[in-house]
Parts: structure tokens; C-alpha cells; sequence
């Protein structure tokens, strides 16, 4: 799931998606318009603004918090993330709502970060390390030296899960710590967040159906659901039994989590 670069311009047109700057009103909201020239709906579109597309460099030292509002002055699902981990936010995420052919004004006003604005929580990442209370670790090492040949019981040594797990309100995926290069995926029957309870030692085992949903893919041998691999002729071949690689977070919130996973 990477993310680009801090200070590197993020697309402001998502696919058939119209975005539009309409102008500031004073002091400091941003009117931004937004349209969907598409015949279908569109629920739940996540709009990515870089910061110098929203905060005039003028005020870019101020510690302004940016709040979207709908037409009705309702504030929309967002999160600002501070990607290069500098004190200030990078891009600022939102969803919004899009029915056929409609456009929609909406507001981007600051504050001084005092304002708390609460919204669902749509999205998680979890790596566990395989120690007491089992705490959450923001960053970790790729075990080296373990593969499919030799990986039972050494990478669940360390980490729950066999690595880092993350989720939004429909699907959830995890990536095994170590050099099999693999990827899984949980299907869900609810929408609350689950994969910080699930995989804990002693408790049931992800393989077999629970009220949550279950792990629906058997990755074995193979890339699973996001492996990276070469393609020459008509074969695949795994990449990655040499060098190092690491996880980290680089954000979490309700409306978007991003890692950064070893490749």
C-alpha cells in the first residue's frame, strides 16, 4: 500500500471525477466544487488533497486543521496524515457521497486544531509482537532466512499473525514478516473493525467460519492474494529471498490506514 512521496503532488482527478477549486472565502475557507459525470453512484469516493493544494503557503506554518463540510454544513468523514513524520500534515483524505451526473460545493474550513471532530472508524492496521499483553508495534523487521521451506513456527514466534494485518469495513488482508513474499485475505460479515481480536493464541482459529468472517484464502505455496512475482515466458517466479525489508505505518485513521510492507 504505498503512498506518494511527502511534497510529491497527489492526483486531484480520480477517475471520471470532477474536482475544482472555486475559490477562498474569508478568512480561510477553501469552496471546493466536486462532480461525477458518471450514470452510476458514487459511494463513499475517497478524494486525496495535497497540502499546497489547500493551505496557501502563506499560512502553510500555522497549525491549521482542515475540516470539509457538505452543502449542509455537515462535516464529511476525513483525516489529515502526516506521511514524512515531520509535525505537520501532508494530504488531507475525505469521503464523499456522488449520485449520477451530481456536483456538489463543498467547504474546506480551518481551525486551530482545537476542534474535535469524531467520525466511524473505517479502517485499521494491526502487527502484534509476539510478547506479553501481545503490543502493537508501529514498525518491524523482515525475518531473514525464513521461506516456505523453513517458516512453521518461526515467524509466528514473533509477530501474531505472521506479520502486519490491516482492514477497512469490507475486507481485510495481512502480509507474512518474513521472506515468503505472500499475501492473505479475510472476507468479513460485519463492518466494525476485528483483525486486533482475531489470531490471538488460545482464541478460535481464523481458518474456521466465526461471526466476523474468516481467512478465505489457503495462500500455501503460492503468491496469494497481492504476492509479487516476475512473469517470463508462461512462469511466475516468487521475488525476494535476498536483501532486507521492513514494515512501518505511516498513517492510520478512520477514513484511510497506509503501510508500508516489505517488497
Amino acid at each position: 500500500m504505498k503512498q506518494p512521496r511527502p511534497g510529491r503532488p497527489a492526483p486531484l482527478l480520480l477517475p471520471a471525477l470532477l474536482l475544482m477549486a472555486l475559490g477562498c472565502t474569508p478568512p480561510d475557507d477553501l469552496n471546493l466544487l466536486v462532480g461525477n459525470p458518471l450514470n452510476l453512484s458514487r459511494q463513499d469516493e475517497l478524494i486525496c488533497l495535497v497540502r499546497d493544494s489547500v493551505l496557501p503557503r502563506e499560512r502553510s506554518t500555522r497549525n491549521l486543521q482542515p475540516v470539509v463540510l457538505g452543502p449542509d454544513g455537515v462535516p464529511l468523514p476525513s483525516q489529515t496524515d502526516d506521511l514524512d513524520l515531520d509535525g505537520s500534515w501532508d494530504e488531507l483524505v475525505f469521503l464523499v457521497d456522488l449520485a449520477p451526473g451530481e456536483q456538489k460545493e463543498l467547504t474546506i474550513s480551518f481551525d486551530a486544531g482545537t476542534a474535535t471532530h469524531r467520525y466511524p472508524v473505517r479502517t485499521n492496521i494491526r502487527l502484534g509482537a509476539n510478547l506479553l499483553g501481545y503490543p502493537d508495534l508501529r514498525n518491524g523487521e523482515r525475518l531473514e532466512g525464513v521461506s516456505y521451506h523453513n517458516y512453521e513456527g518461526k515467524t509466528s514466534a514473533h509477530f501474531l499473525m505472521e506479520g502486519p494485518a490491516w482492514e477497512n469495513d469490507r475486507v481485510g488482508f495481512r502480509n507474512y514478516l518474513d521472506q515468503r513474499n505472500g499475501m492473505d485475505i479475510y472476507g468479513k460479515r460485519t463492518r466494525r473493525m476485528v483483525l486486533d481480536s482475531v489470531g490471538l493464541p488460545g482464541g478460535p482459529s481464523y481458518h474456521e467460519a466465526a461471526e466476523w468472517g474468516m481467512d478465505i484464502l489457503k495462500v500455501g505455496t503460492s503468491l496469494g492474494a497481492g504476492g509479487l512475482a516476475c512473469l517470463a515466458g508462461d512462469s511466475l517466479y516468487r521475488v525476494g529471498d535476498r536483501g532486507r525489508g521492513d514494515f512501518r505505518i505511516l498513517s492510520e485513521g478512520p477514513v484511510r490506514s497506509s503501510l508500508r510492507a516489505p517488497g
